[in-house]
């Protein structure tokens, strides 16, 4: 098990370097080193109490991956408000391809179908809430969100996406801001989920 962990602290550490270098090459704003290292210590303990408690995961190397990529989105939204396209499109062929080693065809072409429902309607929201509002969720949060149906079931994608969505609202009221990154507060919620088991990955 320690192993395991020090392992994963390692693919952390890797994805910072990944998120700091996508972010010095787009001269975006860089996140500081203790906000990368509570961000590191905080997945690792999720990953680890995974090892820990019976019956969180049954999985622990996919859980393992998806914190990782998790660690990056978190770094790259915090700073610069990016979900670049590049990463969420290596996290969806991710989880394609541990759908497809792992499970069946079938598994692969339900994500499939999930994705674009989950797609299109993000779009036909979009586009009303342009009308309405002026303003949208950004399209990094779309193809994020719509990555997660290689991940998890389209119940647990609502229930976790929807207590993200909750989260960040309630923390803009609290602190008066009208724009926050989204990647945190998902995070936050499906840590809550797959904890107290509510939604686990597939």
């Amino acid at each position: 098990m320690t192993g395991s962990i020090a392992l994963f602290m390692v693919a952390g550490v890797l994805m910072t370097r990944q998120a700091s270098q996508f972010i010095g090459d787009h001269q975006g704003n860089r996140a500081g080193k203790s906000l990368s290292v509570a961000i590191i210590l905080l997945a690792t303990a999720a990953f680890t109490l995974a090892l820990v408690v019976p019956g969180i995961t049954g999985r622990p190397g996919v859980l393992a991956v998806f914190l990782c990529w998790g660690i990056l989105f978190t770094l790259t939204d915090i700073s610069n408000f990016w979900l670049p396209w590049r990463f969420t499109l290596s996290f969806t062929v991710s989880g394609g391809l541990i759908l497809l080693l792992s499970r069946d065809n079938t598994a692969v072409i339900n994500g499939i179908i999930t994705w674009c429902v989950i797609f299109l309607l993000f779009r036909v929201a979009e586009i009303i809430s342009v009308k309405i509002c002026g303003t949208s969720v950004g399209k990094g949060d779309v193809y994020f969100i719509s990555a997660l149906s290689f991940w998890m079931h389209w119940q647990a994608i609502c229930l976790v996406s929807g207590m993200g969505f909750l989260l960040l609202f309630c923390h803009a009221l609290m602190i008066n801001k009208k724009v926050l990154p989204y990647a945190p507060y998902f995070y936050v919620a499906f840590l809550l989920c797959q904890v107290t088991g509510v939604a686990v990955l597939i």
